[in-house]
């Protein structure tokens, strides 16, 4: 059916007309340039919209990751102690970190030789307060195999 529009007169001049249409040298109107710079002046407003949006995720992944790190470092501070002096607390990271807070709870022993401790990370950032929250068990290995 196709060939056979093509093949027709009609077919051939159409074909013809558009092509010629198409190559034209005369340019384009005032209006379909307004409209082109209209339509792409909304794409890019749209992605100019989208960087601070993606700046603002990124700077709370790497919020969540330091968190997450401190909230590490502190289990491994408790770790290291001795089993006795093991007890709720809170505090503030010193240094570069002094924006976040950490506070560390204790459960009753378990056993009487296991206590779970768990370690919040807190800190605020774009009006909310954002927090990370590790937990762990921790043995009194001297008392367990006396």
């Amino acid at each position: 059916m196709r060939e056979k529009y093509l093949k027709s007169g009609f077919g051939k001049r159409y074909l013809r007309s558009r092509l010629k249409r198409f190559l034209s040298p005369t340019g384009f109107s005032l209006l379909e340039v307004m409209v082109t710079v209209v339509v792409l002046s909304f794409g890019l407003l749209a992605i100019i919209h989208l960087f601070p949006i993606g700046l603002r995720a990124s700077k709370i992944s790497q919020d969540v990751t330091t968190a997450t790190f401190l909230a590490q470092e502190r289990i491994e501070e408790l770790k290291s102690a001795r089993y006795m002096d093991i007890d709720c607390a809170s505090g503030t990271f010193e240094g570069p970190y002094n924006e976040f807070e950490w506070e560390q709870r204790v459960s009753e022993e378990i056993s009487g030789w296991l206590k779970k401790v768990t370690v919040r990370v807190f800190w605020s950032r774009y009006g909310r307060t954002r927090n990370v929250k590790l937990t762990t068990f921790i043995a009194n290995y001297q008392r367990k195999f006396r």
